[in-house]
């Protein structure tokens, strides 16, 4: 760490709240260490707890990010390639990070040079972030299918890798979905194959994937 970085003291030049103060008092500084220091050395907060974001913004004026993206404006900066990006979204998944964003070319990239009809584990990992009660379906839904319109027409892909894909971002993105959301899905999915791809085998391959797992729409 003393090779790498700077330590700084937890010294905060603003005095806290009357509420903070009992929180210290109750929990003990170290609570607050990481807002005093970014408070004293009037540097931007990174962290992915969002209520402590939320108290250092009350209390402090703080400015204050989480870690993905602070990397995002790395990979534009030039600092970081889109490998290590990519590398480090991976880890964030692996240490259960409970926000993870995930957009289609991060999806995409992990199918450049594959050339068997399996999905490689960085594209599965990825895609896992998609879906589930708490998401934001519309936007997950979106990201799904600007990944697909990415790689639907890519020969390099093999045909089976395609269909793969497209399975796996459907079972990522109706799990713990009502039957009326799933539909919903299906729908602009079904659209999305006639509208944009103009690709009959994409349809039938929807209606296929329906009948695999036992999904009967209304």
């Amino acid at each position: 760490i003393t090779e790498q970085v700077g330590i700084i003291p937890a010294q905060g030049a603003k005095d806290p709240s009357i509420e903070l103060r009992q929180l210290i008092r109750n929990f003990g500084s170290e609570i607050v260490d990481e807002i005093l220091a970014a408070d004293g050395s009037n540097r931007l907060l990174i962290s992915e707890d969002f209520a402590m974001r939320g108290i250092a913004r009350s209390d402090f004026g703080l400015k204050s990010s989480w870690l993905q993206p602070v990397i995002m404006k790395a990979v534009g900066a030039g600092a970081m390639t889109r490998e290590e990006y990519r590398r480090a979204i991976i880890g964030f998944i692996d240490s259960r990070f409970e926000f993870v964003s995930i957009d289609g070319r991060l999806l995409t990239e992990t199918l450049t040079g594959v050339q068997s009809a399996d999905l490689p584990k960085d594209f599965i990992k990825l895609a896992s972030r998609l879906g589930g009660s708490k998401a934001d379906l519309p936007s997950h839904v979106l990201v799904a299918l600007r990944a697909i319109k990415e790689t639907w027409v890519d020969q390099s892909i093999r045909p089976l890798l395609r269909l793969a894909m497209v399975g796996t971002l459907l079972e990522n993105l109706c799990k713990d979905r009502s039957i009326e959301q799933i539909t919903a899905i299906l729908a602009g999915f079904a659209k999305f194959g006639r509208d944009v791809l103009n690709d009959g085998t994409f349809t039938e391959y929807l209606v296929d994937w329906l009948r695999g797992h036992f999904i009967r729409l209304p």
